[in-house]
């Protein structure tokens, strides 16, 4: 299942399945910081208005725009 990292769409299905919700906080973990899993579970849970907060080893990390604000 190594794969599914490089997955967009698989994100947004397995959110959809545990019906994330905009009350909801979603946390994208990714050491490199763009796994498009992860990307795209950030994008999708922002799209709903979710809280989204990102954890990663790259202060230069992609993931940083799928951010509110970059810090």
């Amino acid at each position: 299942m190594e794969e599914v990292e490089d997955d967009s769409p698989q994100a947004v299905r397995d959110l959809k399945k545990i019906k994330l919700a905009r009350h909801d906080l979603l946390v994208g973990i990714s050491a490199g910081g763009g796994a498009p899993y992860v990307l795209g579970g950030m994008r999708y849970a922002r799209k709903l208005g979710a809280k989204v907060v990102g954890l990663t080893c790259n202060p230069e990390a992609p993931l940083k725009g799928a951010l509110p604000m970059s810090a």
